[in-house]
């Protein structure tokens, strides 16, 4: 259960970010090869990346270009609406396979699942976060991509559903705990 300072502010999100400042570790678990799979050793990423012709994505650009491209590529392919048609497996063959077929819509997850596998295809690391409201009863949340970008020593956010990313005022792309850094700190 929420302590009572939480319950009686939770309308004011800036107000309970700027009273939790941290990220809490205990019991957390970090995983580190989950999300790193080489597409040699996986069937279904060699699959998604010859089906769908994903080295083009490559083609002329830098890490952080490529990734940009197979955000835009993945927006290209999937109708958004937030609550997903989609019944399917949760892969990004199946997903990119059923929407093509059907013209189905899909939801934030689908989508993050879908340029999460694309990047694991060409050589990056990637993850989905959920991304969860703080409530009494939680009602909704968003999905996003994390891609670690090598020319940037860092991990950054990618928003599918949106296409979209979060930068900082000059124009540094910015990872999940940055924009919170950003939010708790008024920047």
């Amino acid at each position: 259960m929420y302590p009572q300072w939480i319950l009686n502010n939770r309308e004011n999100y800036e107000f309970i970010l700027k009273h939790n400042k941290e990220y809490l570790k205990s019991g957390s678990v970090w995983l580190k090869s989950y999300f790193c799979s080489s597409v040699d050793d996986d069937e279904g990423l060699i699959k998604l990346k010859q089906q769908y012709q994903l080295e083009r994505l490559k083609k002329g650009r830098t890490d952080l270009e490529i990734c940009f491209r197979a955000m835009e590529w993945t927006f290209q392919q999937l109708l958004s609406k937030t609550q997903s048609d989609y019944i399917g497996k949760l892969n990004a063959f199946e997903i990119l396979k059923h929407c093509s077929d059907s013209r189905t819509t899909v939801n934030c997850l689908c989508h993050a699942t879908v340029l999460t596998e694309v990047l694991l295809a060409l050589g990056y690391a990637a993850r989905k976060i959920s991304c969860l409201p703080i409530d009494v009863v939680p009602f909704d949340n968003h999905v996003v991509t994390t891609v670690y970008i090598p020319s940037l020593k860092k991990w950054i956010m990618l928003d599918p559903s949106m296409c979209c990313y979060i930068t900082d005022k000059d124009q540094n792309i910015l990872s999940i705990p940055e924009i919170r850094t950003h939010l708790v700190n008024d920047k």
